[in-house]
């Protein structure tokens, strides 16, 4: 696994405090790491686009990420 993806994990733990104060970790949020996935996919099409002299086909194409995985910046 990439350090990203350990990284983007770790911002996505549900932790709590349990009855004496201790921090524990519940689990993963699935759905906030599914969403920051996909933007970081989006993110690396839109800078690979922006050295191209006409990236329409680019900014459309992250449109259509966006919408199909309801996606919100």
């Amino acid at each position: 696994m990439s350090e990203r993806i350990k990284e983007l994990i770790e911002q996505c733990q549900i932790q709590e405090y349990d009855m004496y104060g201790n921090l524990i970790e519940i689990g993963t949020d699935a759905e906030e790491l599914t969403k920051l996935v996909v933007k970081e996919c989006l993110n690396k099409i839109y800078l690979e686009a922006a050295q191209y002299a006409e990236p329409v086909w680019a900014f459309e194409l992250v449109n259509d990420i966006k919408e199909h995985f309801g996606v919100t910046e």
